[in-house]
């Protein structure tokens, strides 16, 4: 096998998740997060393009333990004019600026799925 043998088998492992010390559920997670990372136009896109942003206030924050480029996903709880109950959202936030309960933040109505929002950030 050599020198390089034995680390390109557990590599293959570790992204095919059959081994390494990701759990299944872990690389699950981690695939999901990517997929909301990757779909259709972010939030400031259509911020910038004049589409109206939405206010919302945010009743808790729950931290799914999954992670895009060191940035956590969140499933988020928000109060939102015009809605009757809060409403859910998982998103993936700045670890800089995770929202806390109580904070408000700017929604974009998401062209691809209507009905559902996308989170643009904190309010200022």
């Amino acid at each position: 096998m050599g020198w390089f043998g034995k680390g390109k088998e557990r590599r293959e492992k570790v992204l095919s998740g059959g081994g390494g010390h990701a759990a299944g559920w872990e690389m699950a997670a981690a695939r999901q997060a990517v997929t909301i990372a990757r779909s259709g136009p972010t939030a400031q896109q259509l911020l910038s393009t004049g589409v109206p942003g939405t206010y919302g206030r945010v009743e808790s924050v729950v931290d799914t333990g999954a992670q895009v480029h060191h940035d956590p996903v969140v499933d988020l709880l928000l109060s939102v004019d015009g809605h009757d109950r809060p409403i859910g959202l998982r998103t993936i936030v700045p670890r800089i600026s995770v929202p806390r309960p109580g904070e408000g933040v700017v929604l974009v109505d998401d062209p691809e799925n209507p009905g559902t929002y996308l989170y643009a950030g904190l309010s200022l």
